[in-house]
């Protein structure tokens, strides 16, 4: 692949070195709030309940598939594994979630 295939196109180039349509270039995360878009502020602000709901959602999936794990490993075919390890994992990713939760509503007080 010769050196001149690598580059990005022109367009891309445009917007990398000079931002959007609009000719602002993005922040970078550590700078002042201040100079962030209303978008970039949104989201920092949800960081943290999205992380929360991650974790519900993380833990659920990793109970699936350990039951699933399970099940395969005793050779059942009734799925009784994944129903468990979906119920368990669910139950330890609520739990997560709350004490996420309640740790976030705590410091905005």
């Amino acid at each position: 692949m010769s050196p001149a295939s690598r580059r990005p196109p022109a367009r891309l180039s445009f917007l990398l070195l000079h931002g959007g349509p609009s000719g602002s270039r993005a922040t970078g995360l550590s700078g002042p709030a201040d100079q962030a878009s209303a978008v970039a502020r949104a989201y920092r602000a949800a960081a943290p309940w999205l992380s929360a709901t991650w974790q519900f959602v993380g833990a659920a999936l990793v109970g699936v598939l350990v039951g699933w794990g399970v099940d395969r490993w005793l050779g059942s075919t009734k799925g009784y594994g994944v129903v468990v390890g979906g119920l368990l994992g669910s139950t330890l990713g609520c739990v997560a979630f709350i004490r996420s939760a309640m740790k976030l509503l705590e410091t905005k007080q």
